[in-house]
């Protein structure tokens, strides 16, 4: 929410030579989301034993020890969200792409070398996933504290109409990860209830061709979405109508 609806923001006001205020508004925005995870996190730890009380005992044990650990990333999660839409804001796609592609890749290379080498099974793979997240938080925060760069850190501005905006702008994005997240909690229950924990083996990998296969309208939608803000700001409704056909 805060990413897609911050970026549209940040990128309407840089549209209208407002340079420091769109970075202002950035650098609160940031600040929020490492607060808001925060307090994600610290949530997370108090609720994982009711959240888990009523599936099997071995699935249960599973889901606590991958969430303990994943829960550490939210952070880094929450920023490589934001950085991965804000590097493409600021015009460094390319780094963007780079940044994913090195994530998962390191995914990958830490399954196997925590899970198999050194035995750590699935609290191995809870922290691969978290530091091949991590990635890109990292990289973001080296970019975006370059002061040549569009969008950079700044004295950041409490700006609760942005903050709004933002969330308004976002709710849609949001309610859309909600959707997909509550129904695949649904189809994990039913999996769960009706053939077992095969059941949930076999609805994850559907769920990843899922993802492979909605991938490349979710790369466009985030690549054009700060250029339509840009015109929209700049009010150049030449080029707006012409992305808009195109797209």
């Amino acid at each position: 929410m805060l990413a897609t609806g911050g970026s549209a923001v940040i990128m309407r006001k840089a549209g209208q030579q407002k340079a420091q205020e769109a970075n202002e508004d950035f650098t609160f925005l940031i600040a929020v989301n490492v607060v808001v995870g925060l307090i994600m996190s610290s949530l997370g730890y108090l609720i994982m034993g009711r959240l888990f009380e009523s599936l099997s005992p071995a699935v249960a044990g599973y889901c606590r020890i991958y969430l303990s650990r994943y829960l550490i990333f939210t952070v880094p999660i929450l920023l490589m969200n934001n950085f991965t839409l804000y590097m493409i804001a600021a015009g460094k796609s390319a780094l963007s792409m780079v940044c994913s592609i090195a994530g998962g890749v390191l995914n990958m290379i830490l399954d196997y070398v925590l899970i198999s080498v050194f035995d750590m099974g699935i609290a191995g793979a809870a922290i691969a996933t978290g530091l091949g997240y991590s990635v890109t938080a990292v990289a973001g925060l080296v970019i975006f504290s370059k002061k040549d760069c569009l969008l950079h850190f700044v004295k950041p501005v409490c700006r609760i109409r942005t903050l709004i905006s933002a969330a308004s702008n976002g709710s849609s994005e949001m309610a859309a990860a909600l959707v997909t997240g509550i129904v695949t909690m649904m189809f994990n229950w039913t999996m769960l209830k009706y053939v077992g924990e095969n059941g949930v083996a076999a609805i994850t990998i559907i769920m990843y061709v899922l993802m492979f296969a909605t991938s490349l309208y979710t790369g466009y939608s985030y690549g054009v979405a700060p250029m339509i803000s840009f015109y929209y700001g700049e009010q150049n409704r030449d080029k707006l109508k012409k992305l808009i056909r195109l797209s």
